[in-house]
């Protein structure tokens, strides 16, 4: 018990240290700095999102799978050919 009471004490102590209220006050202006989006800019954000869904959505997943897997051959097949070079 004497312990407990001892760190309670401590960190009492702790929080009269002049740096630990700047992280306290340093964390407190942080939050304050994040302003609120306007109507601009919530409503571009959302449509840079539905462009990305957009493009999602444009190829099934096998297509999408598909295009994966012909890159990747594309990819293997310019390496092979560069190595034949040489």
């Amino acid at each position: 018990m004497l312990r407990h009471g001892l760190w309670q004490s401590y960190n009492d102590f702790r929080l009269l240290m002049p740096e630990a209220l700047g992280i306290q006050q340093y964390r407190g202006r942080k939050r304050a700095l994040k302003a609120g989006l306007s109507r601009q800019e919530r409503l571009d954000r959302r449509l840079k999102r539905e462009e990305r869904e957009a493009a999602r959505k444009q190829y099934s997943f096998m297509e999408r799978i598909n295009i994966r897997r012909m890159k990747n051959l594309y990819a293997l097949n310019y390496f092979f050919a560069k190595q034949s070079i040489f």
